[in-house]
């Protein structure tokens, strides 16, 4: 159209100038053949023309900051982005107490063997149970006086108040070594025969142990732990009760009863109850960074 348009002008103009007809279009395809260098769109009249989209203002100004976002754009997008789903193994159930590291050392759990000493007591215990409300028990008559009436006491009572009372109780009987009770370097004794001839540490802990067993306390919640006393480097023993997400020792060589973060000074070797025993390691420190 604009090719028709642009000839009739040229054929007036150049009729004007007094032109032939033939030398009129030799000009205009001339003019045609060059419309590329002046910078004119041709034209197919067939076919529709292809119109450029025009640019949003906003795309602009994207494209000029491609890879940034803006301020407040990142803000929105830190409030919206879902949170990572959490691992089910780092977050235990809420009804399930945290992993204690007595004395601060983690611990291995293995099947109740090669403890001789305490499988003794175990059997003797099955047999003949040195505590108890009658008087077949092994408890000599005088013992029995002090402790049934405390018993009595403390059952239903809150299981520190137990403990408190256990504690003081059997810490009452004096110290005895296991050559001048036994002849032996190392004896594990029942509780009726603590009672009798009372004995040294871990014949404290197993005593206290049963004590409280006959009180209703659980087997889960206690250990009579095997430590190395690291200020003189010498063994010793301990009763341990779990006491929700804590730790208590009762301790032959103290009436406190403290938890065992406080007692730094000693380093668990092993530990046994009823059910399992327990191998203790201290935990590799790993070196600060500089």
């Amino acid at each position: 159209m604009k090719g028709l348009l642009l000839h009739a002008c040229l054929l007036l103009f150049f009729s004007v100038l007094g032109m032939a007809p033939g030398n009129v279009w030799a000009a205009n395809l001339s003019l045609e053949n060059h419309q590329d260098i002046l910078g004119l769109d041709q034209e197919t009249p067939d076919t529709p023309v292809a119109k450029k989209p025009r640019t949003p203002a906003s795309a602009v100004g994207d494209k000029a900051g491609e890879g940034m976002v803006p301020p407040q754009v990142e803000e929105e997008v830190e409030e919206t982005t879902p949170a990572s789903e959490p691992d089910p193994k780092a977050e235990a159930p809420a009804d399930k107490p945290k992993p204690i590291h007595l004395f601060g050392h983690v611990e291995f759990r293995g099947p109740l063997k090669n403890i001789p000493k305490w499988e003794r007591v175990l059997k003797e215990e099955q047999k003949a149970p040195s505590y108890g409300a009658g008087n077949s028990t092994g408890m000599p008559e005088e013992v029995r006086k002090r402790w049934l009436p405390m018993r009595e006491k403390l059952m239903g009572q809150p299981l520190m108040d137990q403990l408190k009372a256990v504690n003081n109780f059997f810490n009452q009987w004096p110290y005895k070594n296991d050559i001048a009770n036994w002849g032996l370097e190392d004896y594990w004794a029942t509780p009726k025969e603590f009672f009798k001839k009372s004995g040294d540490c871990e014949d404290y802990a197993i005593a206290k142990y049963y004590a409280l067993r006959d009180l209703g306390v659980p087997t889960h919640k206690m250990r009579i732990v095997a430590v190395m006393e690291t200020i003189r480097g010498i063994g010793h023993a301990v009763l341990v009760v779990f006491v929700d997400d804590k730790a208590y020792v009762l301790d032959s060589l103290s009436n406190l009863l403290l938890q065992h973060s406080r007692l730094t000074n000693y380093a668990p070797k092993f530990s046994v109850n009823e059910e399992f025993r327990w191998v203790h390691v201290k935990p590799v420190q790993q070196p600060k960074k500089k």
